[in-house]
């Protein structure tokens, strides 16, 4: 046999095997009751990992500051989150059903996200269902997609602000498809689809909002006859999205006055990173592509409108990644998982795959294992301060709370959940003393005497909110991050040096001795300090 004919065979026999994968799917999915087996076993499967996985650390902060809130802390006075509060409400459900039931937190989490992920799934079914392709299929493989971005591609960032936004906001997207389409819904799904909807955008109100804002602009360019401001679901998320605006400036004010200023001021600077150092990452450049397939091959694509939509999506999730300027991997998790469930729909795309002998559906099939199998390899949240820190804590801090002098959340949490210790500090991190220090290194501030004042205003309040905290609630544990910092300049910060320059600080520390060094990595050391007994007064007179 020639090499021309034996590499032919090769080819054939290869896309005889995709092809066989995607006939065996499409059976599976054909049948009603194989359909929702597949999903529940997704799901299932999911649940079983997830409980037995750690805490992701933003979860495990949110739910220590949700109990605080309920146990009657003022929420930016006595609890400083950079986040508007609906990250920490939202946790609320899961520290009472805790309190009432004895359940640890971190199990009650999982399944109260699993149980919006079960909600979210049914309102995709029944926004696909019908409508989008005689079959049926395209549907129910859109639902499917679903659950596997949002039950296997968090992976470590399982419970994060843009999870929670994919959770809410997915069942919108779809049906933004359905209304392109020219395909009704009942009132009902609508309202309660919009309702979450504006849920998902208000988690991060001036990021999350361009999706709403692109979408809506394809459909009137799309539909112009479409009356967009009455259809419910966009009524719906409106109002959640206001009603949650001035909700906010009645009961958390402190946010807008007193926390995004400083936003604005430090936060950028301590903890933001050059755009182009991940602009260029690989789901931009598969984004790039995608559109440019899409826009060269529209026409012969059997559902354009979907992907137009999705591909929508997409960009617009890429924006807001680029927009907050971190390059934090659970910031582009919407945008990855908006070009997954792109690729599912050009993949399938009977007349796309005859056209090109297949080419596209099987590459689509190959990247489509890949984008999934990444996030399994990955695996679920992992901390690395845990297994050192966990039994110092528990012997040391046993009842009582604990303080971590960092600018790194992972360095406290889930450790606090885990020790079930109290945290004894208003703040996650110490998160405005980076780009407060970095700021006022700057030519910047020696030129403008007004940011200079701001920035040692924003100094003060830390050195005076960690005296109050030490005072408040004597940590019996401090934790102190000596290792180099690239937040500072890639130096090790001296947190002790500079507290220490608060004379109140200084007489607070004296209670306190070096109890241990941890070699964490080969940064450097985290140094742990113990609280010493204060020993009773004498009784009577010699």
């Amino acid at each position: 046999m020639s090499d021309a004919r034996w590499s032919h065979g090769i080819a054939a026999e290869e896309g005889a095997r995709q092809y066989s994968l995607m006939t065996l799917l499409a059976s599976l999915l054909s049948g009603r009751k194989s359909f929702f087996y597949l999903i529940a076993a997704v799901w299932v499967g999911g649940l079983c990992v997830y409980l037995r996985a750690l805490t992701n650390n933003d979860v495990a902060w949110a739910l220590v500051a949700a109990e605080k809130w309920l146990a009657g802390a003022r929420l930016y006075q006595d609890v400083i989150e950079v986040n508007p509060p609906l990250f920490i409400w939202l946790k609320a459900p899961v520290v009472l059903a805790s309190h009432w039931t004895g359940i640890p937190q971190s199990q009650l989490v999982v399944l109260y996200f699993f149980a919006l992920i079960a909600l979210s799934l049914g309102l995709i079914w029944k926004t696909t269902e019908t409508g989008f392709d005689r079959t049926n299929l395209l549907g129910r493989g859109l639902t499917l997609a679903s659950a596997i971005v949002l039950i296997v591609f968090p992976a470590r960032d399982f419970g994060q602000r843009e999870h929670i936004m994919l959770i809410f906001a997915l069942p919108y997207m779809l049906l933004c498809a359905r209304r392109a389409l020219g395909l009704e819904i009942r009132h009902g799904y609508a309202t309660t689809i919009g309702l979450l909807a504006g849920l998902g955008c208000a988690l991060k109100p001036p990021f999350f909002v361009v999706l709403p804002f692109m979408l809506e602009l394809y459909l009137v360019f799309r539909r112009p006859s479409l009356r967009t401001a009455l259809r419910p679901e966009l009524v719906a998320a409106a109002v959640i999205f206001v009603g949650y605006g001035f909700l906010v400036m009645a009961t958390t004010p402190d946010y807008l006055i007193r926390v995004v200023p400083w936003i604005l001021l430090v936060y950028g600077e301590g903890y933001g990173t050059s755009t182009w150092s991940f602009v260029f990452c690989w789901q931009g450049l598969t984004l790039l592509g995608l559109l440019a397939a899409h826009i060269g091959l529209r026409s012969r694509q059997a559902y354009p409108i979907v992907t137009d939509v999705l591909l929508i999506c997409a960009a617009a999730f890429f924006v807001t990644y680029v927009m907050q300027a971190k390059g934090w991997t659970y910031q582009v998790l919407p945008a990855t998982s908006l070009i997954f469930l792109s690729i599912v729909v050009i993949a399938v795309s009977d007349p796309l795959r005859r056209g090109l002998h297949g080419v596209l559906p099987s590459v689509g099939v190959f990247v489509l294992g890949a984008m999934t199998s990444l996030p399994m390899a990955m695996g679920t949240y992992r901390n690395p301060a845990i297994k050192t820190l966990l039994p110092i804590v528990r012997e040391h801090a046993a009842g009582g709370s604990i303080y971590t002098l960092s600018s790194y959340l992972w360095m406290s949490f889930p450790l606090v959940n885990k020790a079930e210790v109290r945290w004894s500090s208003r703040f996650s991190t110490l998160w405005l003393l980076p780009g407060a220090e970095r700021r006022l290194a700057s030519a910047e501030a020696a030129q403008d005497l007004a940011l200079a004042s701001m920035l040692r205003a924003a100094e003060s309040y830390t050195l005076a909110a960690v005296v109050e905290d030490f005072e408040r609630d004597p940590p019996m544990l401090v934790i102190v991050d000596r290792r180099r910092d690239p937040r500072f300049g890639d130096t090790v910060f001296d947190y002790l040096g500079y507290l220490s320059g608060d004379a109140r600080f200084a007489a607070t520390w004296s209670h306190y001795r070096k109890l241990r060094s941890v070699a964490f990595d080969d940064l450097g050391n985290l140094d742990i300090y113990e609280r010493v007994p204060t020993a009773p007064a004498a009784s009577g007179t010699p």
